[in-house]
């Protein structure tokens, strides 16, 4: 599979890795270092700090994707030949809301809990993280 060509969001001065594309190529390389290697490598770096681009943010970036698209990302494991169970894979997109979301987006958290039918794992947030409502 070639690896995929890296678009910025927004405008090209201050704009914003697409998350669809970090996703992709933290998938297709396997590690975020290698991700942050090949955008260097390119010359995309972070146009606020001139500095390439953190694991973290890369890894961030991809989170807000793979939140919003959980079949791809099971249908991806399954493809690697990983056997992991739906229910595991969603107890693990809550986790990771939970970081993409942060504190101060508890209300869109909570709304993207609704939107996907996860309240079943609500021990998580709750008892875990201490998010209530």
């Amino acid at each position: 599979m070639p690896i995929p060509l890296v678009h910025i969001v927004g405008n090209p001065s201050g704009g914003h890795l697409n998350p669809q594309d970090m996703f992709e190529l933290w998938f297709k390389l396997g590690t975020l270092r290698e991700a942050q290697k090949y955008l260097t490598e390119r010359n995309i770096i972070n146009p606020i700090t001139n500095k390439p681009y953190s694991t973290n943010t890369i890894r961030n970036t991809a989170l807000r994707w793979i939140i919003d698209n959980p079949d791809v990302l099971y249908e991806r494991y399954a493809e690697l030949g990983y056997n992991i169970s739906k229910e595991d894979l969603e107890k693990w997109l809550v986790k990771c809301a939970i970081k993409v979301f942060g504190v101060g987006g508890r209300d869109k958290f909570f709304d993207w809990v609704e939107k996907n039918g996860f309240d079943k794992y609500s021990n998580i947030y709750a008892r875990k993280f201490g998010l209530v409502r």
